[in-house]
């Protein structure tokens, strides 16, 4: 019951994130964005721009098979850069 309860009162502290997932050269690219500590997860679409929900002081974790997961602070537009 009180996660319930805790799950609840979170989800009246979300906000609406978008964004977009970029490589180092400035290109669009494919990423899953998870919402960290939660079982929360979507996909870039096909121009690398992405829509999910969280907490507005939370971290979503954006990262793929071929590079290191990048944590980034909760904002409502985003732009990810992997660096590698």
């Amino acid at each position: 019951l009180h996660k319930a309860i805790r799950r609840q009162r979170q989800m009246c502290k979300e906000t609406a994130v978008v964004g977009v997932v970029k490589d180092a050269d400035g290109k669009r690219t494919a990423a899953l964005i998870k919402v960290k500590g939660a079982n929360d997860i979507t996909r870039t679409n096909t121009d690398g721009s992405f829509a999910i929900k969280a907490p507005k002081n939370g971290v979503l974790l954006v990262g793929d098979n071929n590079r290191s997961t990048i944590e980034v602070k909760v904002k409502p537009m985003l732009e990810v850069i992997f660096k590698d």
